[in-house]
């Protein structure tokens, strides 16, 4: 780091030190809770503490449009809800007491949380959609939802679980607007109070319709009506995506419980006659040994006018379907491709020298290619390694070992990774998706020492500027907020935040406007508080 970006990073915490909590007597402009544009705040190079929350846990929940943060200064709901402008007089609290989530939706210039609280950015604006009404996820994810226009179809009930002569309905298909009265079950889709955790899942959009899987394992689809809610076809989606206007998933006929017995690649375009079966998946044959069952994992990523299909197995013990004893698929991953027609779907390739080490794959697309994670040609410690395929046999590799993905840099076409070696430890990765431009980035704990830890998965990494912003640890500064352009000299400790080795528990961090934010802390036990980087 050079002495001058050091001299201001020192100086901006001096003075934000000093300043400590905004003097709330003094004369602060209320911010607008929304804004569409937003002009550029900071000096590149510069950290800012913008608000100090000496007395909690506070969250960064996320961006608000894109000039606005979402936070609170609480650790349990409810709790106060703030918004920022990325400066110190424009964070500022909207609601004394909101019954926050851990994900939100936008829908407009309202966020819905997962609590299924709403807010526009003003306190008469932040309220729960609806009385006694419970979402799925235990207020954690939104994750299986999906929106139409400025509609959400999500899954809810407002039964009362702790008197079971009260259910009515269970888990169904609900739908919300952002408003109380636009918050209101969709459609029943199976009659009567069936068993908790049992409604719509595996959401996607399509068409102008929300296609889903039932409690019972059937494809549905909906317009958010009740009169335009129907079953489609007695199929269960494990996994899919869009590609031309139509929805391609892995998945198959299913039992009376709902699992999945013959699995195949399907396409559908949201009706009954639109639902064809292209690829059987559990056969194998003279072309390849590998097979799957409805239990397995699969992940299919559109690739330009292709889609990618990624299969792995499952662990390797017996799996009983429908009364019927099933031995383990072999243990290979596989990729396979398809255009949305049977004539051009096929196999492409097996992964060789498998491990049995069941993991997600994270795909995401760079420069022309799908990267993904395997077990396959991997080795301790983590027993994962980062390939990439373009949906041939001879443009699928493996690459470099991976731990999990960190963020996409896309001014530069690389995407960052964190991935360990007995020689250099857990470390900060790049890659183009070729061989010849993977790498260690820095070894920034010298040695098999770690410098990112286990939870390091992206979770807490945010792509900012032309580079990443990550929590690291050189071994003599804890754990702290680093930047990194991809290159060994552009990687650097953007400032000790608290001194010495505990580290500033640096939290997941959110980019916007061209800076990141994250909640960081700078002395025991709490005095946290919201940062700004601008990057160089």
């Amino acid at each position: 780091m050079t002495k001058r970006v050091v001299g201001v990073i020192a100086a901006v915490l001096a003075a934000s030190c000093a300043r400590g909590a905004l003097d709330q007597s003094s004369a602060i402009v209320p911010i607008t809770p929304f804004a569409d544009s937003c002009p550029q705040i900071g000096t590149p190079g510069t950290l800012t503490k913008l608000r100090a929350f000496p007395d909690d846990l506070p969250k960064l929940f996320g961006t608000f449009g894109p000039c606005r943060l979402l936070l609170t200064s609480g650790s349990t709901p409810p709790a106060p809800l703030w918004l920022s402008d990325g400066t110190p007089d424009g964070t500022q609290s909207v609601a004394d007491r909101f019954d926050w989530g851990l994900d939100y939706r936008m829908l407009g210039r309202t966020a819905v949380f997962s609590t299924l609280w709403r807010t526009d950015g003003t306190s008469a604006g932040s309220f729960a959609l609806g009385d006694g009404l419970h979402d799925p996820f235990g207020s954690a994810s939104l994750a299986d939802t999906a929106t139409l226009g400025d509609t959400m179809l999500f899954e809810a009930t407002a039964d009362v679980f702790s008197d079971p002569a009260e259910a009515k309905h269970g888990y169904e298909l609900w739908r919300t607007d952002g408003t109380q009265a636009g918050t209101f079950m969709a459609a029943e889709l199976i009659a009567g109070a069936e068993p908790m955790y049992g409604g719509p899942s595996g959401l996607i959009a399509l068409n102008g319709a929300v296609l889903f899987s039932s409690t019972d394992g059937d494809l549905w689809r909906s317009d958010g009506t009740a009169a335009g809610t129907s079953r489609i076809a007695p199929v269960r989606k494990r996994a899919g995506a869009i590609l031309d206007g139509a929805l391609l998933f892995v998945g198959g006929p299913h039992d009376a419980s709902g699992k999945v017995t013959s699995v195949g690649l399907w396409r559908t375009d949201g009706t009954e006659a639109g639902t064809t079966l292209l690829q059987d998946l559990g056969t194998p044959n003279a072309e390849h040994a590998s097979f799957y069952v409805g239990t397995d994992t699969f992940a299919l990523v559109p690739l330009g006018d292709r889609m990618i299909v990624l299969a792995a197995p499952g662990w390797p013990d017996v799996t009983v379907e429908n009364g019927t004893v099933f031995p383990p698929g072999p243990p290979i991953d596989a990729v396979w491709l398809t255009d949305g027609t049977a004539a051009g779907t096929h196999f492409v390739t097996e992964l060789p020298e498998y491990e049995r080490y069941t993991t997600p794959f994270n795909a995401r697309v760079l420069n022309g290619a799908v990267l993904f994670g395997s077990s396959a040609q991997s080795a301790a410690p983590d027993h994962r390694s980062l390939w990439r395929t373009d949906g041939t046999a001879a443009g699928t590799a493996a690459l470099a070992p991976l731990y999990g993905f960190l963020d996409v840099d896309a001014a530069n076409r690389n995407v960052f990774f964190a991935a360990a070696t007995p020689e250099s430890g857990r470390e900060i990765w790049v890659s183009d998706g070729t061989a010849a431009n993977t790498h260690l980035v820095k070894d920034i704990n010298p040695g098999p020492a770690d410098a990112l830890y286990t939870n390091n998965t992206g979770r807490i990494s945010a792509a900012v500027g032309r580079g990443i912003i990550v929590e690291a640890s050189d071994g003599t500064h804890g754990p702290e907020p680093w930047f990194s352009d991809g290159t060994a000299a552009g990687t650097k400790l953007i400032a000790d935040i608290f001194p010495g080795t505990q580290g500033a528990a640096f939290g997941p961090p959110t980019a916007m406007n061209g800076a990141a934010y994250f909640m960081a802390t700078s002395s025991a036990p709490r005095g946290y508080a919201l940062w700004r980087f601008d990057p160089p």
